[in-house]
């Protein structure tokens, strides 16, 4: 703008030294205007082709960020379904592992309830010469095989029924006499 006012001063200057004053300086502010739209601010036109580019491309960018806030939106629908089956195959496993340590626990103690009853009737002396069968399922127990007399059914009944734990005895010992002896 400086520039513009030293251009004017200097063809006043010119027209008061007397040469062509009113070509001179028709020249000198057409010159000037000109100077002014070229180094000043663009043209009505310009602006407003440079204000559509400018929405026209916060548009673009509008659109493009409302497709990937829309396709996050889908993958988090899709995401919450997985999460969701997830967590329910997650509780049937820890159903299912708590199921199998229960299992485990009453195996382990039918197989020490076994053990205890197996080895106290191996130990009793009226039961010393006869094979007497016990199983153990849930704390059950289950006697079976021939014994010679009926105390010693009764005496394998009482030791299956003083086991810790015992939920029940099934007797099916059977009482068969010893073949008779030839003297």
């Amino acid at each position: 703008m400086r520039s513009a006012r030293s251009a004017v001063q200097r063809v006043t200057r010119g027209a008061r030294a007397g040469a062509r004053p009113r070509a001179h300086v028709a020249f000198c502010l057409a010159s000037i205007a000109a100077l002014a739209l070229a180094c000043g601010e663009p043209a009505p036109e310009e602006r407003l082709a440079d204000a559509k580019e400018s929405v026209n491309a916060a548009a673009r960018e509008t659109k493009l960020a409302q497709a990937q806030v829309e396709r996050l939106r889908s993958q988090v629908g899709t995401r919450k379904a997985e999460l969701a089956e997830a967590e329910r195959e997650l509780a049937e496993a820890q159903e299912e592992l708590a199921a199998t340590a229960r299992h485990a626990e009453r195996r382990i103690g039918d197989v020490a309830l076994f053990r205890a009853l197996q080895g106290r009737m191996l130990e009793d002396d009226a039961l010393e010469n006869v094979a007497v069968r016990v199983t153990v399922e849930d704390r059950r127990v289950t006697l079976s095989g021939e014994v010679d007399t009926k105390d010693q059914a009764e005496r394998a009944l009482e030791i299956a029924r003083s086991g810790f734990g015992v939920a029940g005895v099934n007797n099916r010992l059977q009482v068969i006499a010893p073949p008779e002896q030839a003297d």
